[in-house]
């Protein structure tokens, strides 16, 4: 609640200057919540088992990478983002899309990084409370179904749905005939999502394309086959569709529809329209997937909807969870083209990613309560009057009904009562606000903006970081970026790859991503991951790419927090392994053996036959904080330095000199069991940064 507003001129330095970004307390995660913090929020992650579901749009077209190369040479940095890519296709709308997915370091060859990207995917999901994906499916063919099959298998792996949604204004409106077909094969993938009674839940995407009568038939058809649908159709205007229907089908339209949904709104008011559409769905007993969505803007036809900074998110999550509906349908997970995204991504970095977590935990559970002060900053970096200096290229025009503002935000979740500021321009503005969610807007400037939390003339909590507002303007681009104060900028550390599986598993296998952090000060904000080998199977884990450590660098350090623990009967053998670039040789190996039943004995090496011996030992089930720094300061040899650091600070140094200088690139480094086949373990990464120079 807001207390006062006003422009102020204010004494900077009177303000403690805020402290490193280091001392910033972290429990458990860089959220404003914990979903550990009270009994509502178990470790068993009771919200990814509520009966309530959250499906995120799923668009095809987009994945994580196309041909797994490095960023700059990315399809979306030489095409999807360069006003001259795709052979001049959208030269005057400024390039068909205005940001990408996070980039990542390319993975080595022998991995399958089509699947360890949509592996990622999920993981990200899951992470924020993310039932299944509701995949667009445009065709049956080609490369998107390819990508189809792919992230069938994955959801199948990671105990995650997939949401049938045949797109109806695609290949299923010029032939309606292969709908049938489509259902057909899904009805056989084990994670498509299905009611309790088992019936397959498909919901077409603009199912009004076909023909009500169409629909009935089309039903009966698959009931005589044995395969029985729920449909959820998604309706451009539902309120009128569901009227057509009803008129066209009279009697026959009861038991048609399983439940009904709307592509959405993308304004502070169509969320209040769409509480209409809601209580139409209750009042015909229909199951409502109510739409919420971020933002619209579409480079390709050069119009925006504004959706008021993150206005419009926030209100159409509040209007599915006042009235209570029982799923909801996040529109989109990754339409570039349409800049619906809540993936994080270049522009909006993790803000909608983020607020998703809180949302769809307050969705299912009830209102998390705050207990971390966290910012988010949402605002354009452009003002929407404002024409490219180029004349061939075309300015953003704002849709029908949509009400432009150039406005900055300040959108504070707070423990405790606080007083917000937005800096921007050499002006500083100021509100007094309550413990809860408060946004906080200023009219947009030219400059870079600064956001801060401040109590007791003391900064608590401040976002620094942030791209500038600018003219003159070299694209249209009017999309809503977001930054935030609780993660480390996605940009400010070496490019790095999220986990790919080594080698072969198998069912006793698993590499998963946890809520949990490491009880060391976080450097990254990746995430948690842990290998389960419980199947013993031998040499197999969890590698991670980097940039190239060439023979012209200095230096390579790499830091990450470990944890390793054996089943009770054996408690298994683990590695850590420095790779060559593209092979699965190591370079340098450390080494982790039984020592008892409570510890381990660390023997850091390059080859089998050199070892430190037993040079540390550390304890089963403890966080322990490694930093490897390999210096090249002679051409004959390279010093190697292992520091590594308990839950107490004591740091213990490990010397080592090579004599053989790595001829190969370095750029991967491999955790993983190795052992007896009746050794069972677990091994639990964190924090993995790289540096190079």
């Amino acid at each position: 609640a807001a207390l006062c507003f006003g422009l102020i001129a204010i004494n900077i330095s009177a303000i403690k200057a805020p402290a490193p970004m280091s001392s910033i307390s972290y429990v458990g995660n860089h959220l404003p919540f914990d979903v550990m913090a009270n009994a509502e929020y178990s470790p068993q992650h009771q919200a990814l088992s509520s009966k309530k579901k959250v499906f995120a749009h799923y668009f095809l077209p987009y994945p994580l990478n196309f041909n797994n190369s490095p960023p700059e040479q990315s399809y979306y940095q030489q095409q999807y983002l360069n006003p001259a890519g795709e052979k001049g296709k959208f030269r005057t709308k400024g390039g068909l899309l205005r940001q990408r997915p996070l980039p990542r370091a390319p993975m080595p060859d022998f991995v399958d990084y089509k699947m360890e990207d949509l592996r990622q995917e999920v993981r990200l999901a899951k992470a924020v409370g993310i039932d299944g994906f509701a995949v667009n499916i445009m065709t049956m063919e080609g490369q998107l179904w390819d990508q189809t099959e792919r992230l069938v298998k994955v959801a199948q792996e990671e105990n995650f749905s997939i949401l049938v949604m045949p797109d109806m204004n695609a290949v299923f409106k010029r032939h309606p005939d292969q709908l049938e077909t489509l259902i057909t094969v899904a009805n056989q993938w084990p994670s498509a999502y299905r009611l309790d009674n088992g019936s397959l839940v498909i919901s077409p995407y603009m199912a009004e394309n076909q023909a009500p009568i169409w629909w009935m038939n089309t039903k009966q058809v698959l009931a005589k086959q044995g395969i029985n649908i729920a449909l959820v159709p998604v309706f451009h205007n539902m309120k009128k569709q569901l009227t057509r229907f009803e008129s066209e089908l009279g009697n026959q339209f009861a038991g048609l529809f399983y439940g009904v949904s709307d592509w959405g709104p993308r304004t502070p008011s169509g969320a209040k329209r769409i509480v209409e559409d809601i209580q139409l769905a209750q009042q015909k007993d229909l199951v409502m997937m109510a739409p919420v969505s971020p933002q619209d803007v579409r480079p390709k036809s050069s119009k925006f909807t504004d959706a008021h900074n993150s206005e419009t998110y926030r209100a159409l999550w509040i209007s599915a969870i006042e009235n209570e509906v029982p799923w909801v349908h996040i529109v989109s997970w990754n339409d570039y083209s349409e800049s619906t995204e809540v993936s994080p991504s270049t522009l909006t970095q993790y803000a909608f990613y983020d607020l998703t977590a809180y949302y769809s935990h307050w969705f299912k559970q009830g209102q998390p309560p705050i207990i971390r002060d966290t910012l988010y900053g949402f605002y354009r970096s452009q003002s929407w009057k404002d024409k490219p200096v180029d004349p061939m290229l075309e300015f953003m025009h704002p849709t029908p009904g949509s009400e432009p503002k150039d406005e900055i935000e300040l959108l504070a979740f707070a423990k405790q009562p606080a007083t917000l500021e937005i800096e921007i321009a050499n002006s500083v503005h100021q509100i007094d606000v309550e413990s809860g969610i408060s946004s906080f807007k200023v009219p947009l400037h030219y400059g870079q903006p600064q956001f801060r939390m401040v109590r007791n003339n003391t900064i608590d909590s401040y976002i620094y970081d942030t791209p500038a507002i600018e003219k003159p303007v070299t694209v249209s681009n009017l999309m809503y970026q977001g930054v935030g104060s609780g993660r480390i900028a996605p940009f400010s550390e070496a490019l790095l790859s999220w986990p790919w599986r080594d080698r072969d598993f198998d069912e006793g296998m698993a590499l998963v991503q946890l809520k949990q952090k490491s009880s060391f000060l976080p450097n990254r904000d990746d995430g948690l991951y842990e290998f389960k080998d419980g199947s013993a199977k031998a040499n197999s884990g969890m590698g991670f790419s980097f940039n190239e450590f060439q023979s012209q660098h200095r230096s390579l350090e790499i830091t990450y927090d470990i944890k390793m623990k054996g089943s009770q009967q054996n408690q298994g053998e683990f590695v850590m392994d420095l790779m060559e670039a593209n092979s699965q040789k190591a370079l340098l190996s450390i080494k982790v053996l039984p020592k008892s039943f409570e510890n381990y004995c660390l023997r850091f090496n390059q080859k089998q036959s050199e070892s430190l011996g037993c040079a540390f030992v550390l304890k089963s089930d403890a966080w322990y904080r490694f930093n490897i720094r390999i210096t090249r300061d002679h051409p004959e040899f390279v010093d190697t330095v292992l520091a590594i650091t308990d839950q107490k600070g004591v740091q213990e140094n490990l010397t080592k000199k090579i004599t053989e200088v790595p001829s190969q690139p370095v750029n991967g480094i491999v955790f993983k069991t190795t052992g007896k086949p009746e050794v069972q373990g677990e091994l639990a990464m964190d924090n993995l940064k790289v540096s190079i120079n």
